[in-house]
């Protein structure tokens, strides 16, 4: 009897962290609301209190948890949660929900179970990436990926912002649910008139399409060369077809603009976004002088960012303008190229411009107007810088 009576003591004392009215705590659990006197928040994380006493926010380790000896309390131990850090009075538990209370603050949460979670996913036909439609100048994406992460994507400006997380269709009510830490890209969002190449959702009000984007990563030209591969002696500046000022700017003057469009490579989601490129040609003939003024374009807004001008004796001798002279560089061939504005015979050169890689394509009759254009530069974590340029009009005057 007394062999027994100590097991129980020790069996006791090894469940004591788990359990708390018979009920197991340890799991998977979704906190879904805080409640705050009459403010109730929608607030969506995966909680995991695992069996050795960790408590995950998130898959992150953020401290330690135990059930104290009356069962009716969770004692956290975690710095960076704040409102939870120290005794938690258990309101409610179930094998299904759960109920905490610390001064005054409620937290709810949700049993769940992540296998059912990814066989729901994996059912929903929402893996891949979409472009989400934006009635501003933005461009945003968001890439569904199995069992359950996501990563939404918001370029403005040419700055970029990331919001990483977790999702759960909900086959039932049609909805998926964003978790993540971000308080702009969360909660729940209906799923409306569902198609394999677009659908809409609908979060406080407000319905936005999205549309399956197609992986593109066939369209990349990578740019294999490395300096090594240039010659130390190149005789090849005698080859290149811009070398007359007085050809290009008789040439210049009859075109008022040229347009590119301008393909960039979004490496997280392997798909490329798309904006113009506008450059305003002006040839002051008097003063010998081309100039070209550069803008962006995104739908009706034009942004100028950068001016050059060849004429007297800045830029003269830059066989390359308007960009600058690659060092160093080689004549790869000559080319008949079709883009948007159409054929052109054009010279290809390779080189770098710094630290990126360059290829361009020197309309041979046309001296300053590229008909396309690639760059690509290898930085940090193996990151692909990489852009395609392409000319869609030249607009004569």
């Amino acid at each position: 009897m007394k062999k027994i009576m100590i097991m129980f003591f020790i069996l006791a004392l090894f469940l004591s962290p788990i359990m708390a009215n018979g009920i197991n705590i340890t799991g998977n659990w979704l906190m879904v609301k805080v409640k705050s006197g009459d403010k109730l928040i929608e607030s969506y994380f995966f909680t995991d209190f695992d069996k050795n006493g960790t408590v995950k926010i998130m898959g992150n380790k953020v401290g330690s948890w135990v059930i104290n000896k009356t069962g009716d309390k969770i004692i956290i131990k975690s710095p960076r949660l704040r409102k939870l850090n120290g005794e938690n009075k258990i309101l409610e538990l179930t094998d299904k929900k759960m109920v905490l209370e610390k001064e005054g603050i409620m937290f709810y949460y949700l049993k769940i179970d992540k296998n059912k979670i990814k066989d729901k996913n994996n059912n929903s036909n929402l893996t891949g990436v979409w472009k989400i439609l934006t009635d501003d100048n933005s461009v945003k994406y968001i890439k569904f990926d199995t069992p359950d992460s996501f990563l939404f994507l918001h370029i403005d400006g040419g700055m970029t912002d990331t919001v990483t997380g977790s999702w759960i269709f909900n086959p039932k009510d049609k909805e998926v649910l964003i978790i993540s830490f971000s308080p702009l890209f969360r909660g729940k969002r209906k799923i409306l008139n569902f198609g394999s190449k677009e659908f809409i959702w609908k979060n406080n009000g407000k319905q936005v399409k999205l549309i399956r984007q197609v992986p593109e990563k066939n369209k990349i030209e990578r740019l294999l060369f490395k300096e090594d591969d240039f010659p130390e002696d190149n005789n090849d500046e005698e080859k290149l077809p811009w070398r007359e000022f007085q050809e290009m700017s008789s040439v210049l003057k009859n075109i008022k603009s040229v347009k590119y469009k301008k393909s960039t490579l979004v490496n997280e989601l392997n798909v490329f976004v798309y904006s113009e490129i506008l450059s305003e040609i002006k040839v002051d003939e008097e003063k010998q002088k081309v100039i070209f003024t550069n803008y962006t374009i995104n739908r009706d807004n034009k942004n100028r960012y950068s001016e050059r001008y060849k004429g007297g004796l800045n830029e003269m001798y830059n066989y390359f303008f308007p960009k600058e002279e690659p060092m160093p560089y080689r004549i790869t061939g000559i080319e008949t190229i079709e883009v948007p504005a159409g054929k052109f015979r054009c010279t290809v050169v390779e080189g770098f411009d710094g630290e990126t890689k360059v290829k361009y394509w020197m309309i041979n009759d046309k001296p300053g107007i590229y008909a396309k254009m690639i760059t690509e530069e290898q930085i940090v974590s193996n990151k692909l810088v990489y852009s395609v340029y392409e000319l869609t009009i030249i607009n004569k005057r």
